[in-house]
């Protein structure tokens, strides 16, 4: 289910987050993970909060409702 290091994406937080060798002590902290590196690295990387809410509130919406981005 999870990558390799070699094939991880640098932005990648759940092998970040493994290689730190802690133990999860919550399912819900590596699903949480999961769903960051699923997110367009775009949107990850935008400075400001209400642009980032904007934009994940958009990509939601899509999803939930199957609107296809012209």
């Amino acid at each position: 289910m999870l990558r390799d290091d070699k094939a991880a994406d640098a932005d990648d937080l759940v092998s970040r987050f493994l290689n730190i060798k802690h133990e999860i002590n919550t399912p819900l902290a590596l699903l949480g993970l999961l769903a960051w590196n699923q997110l367009p690295a775009s949107l990850r990387n935008m400075n400001c909060i209400a642009t980032f809410k904007r934009h994940l509130k958009t990509i939601l919406f899509k999803a939930a409702y199957g609107v296809a981005d012209k």
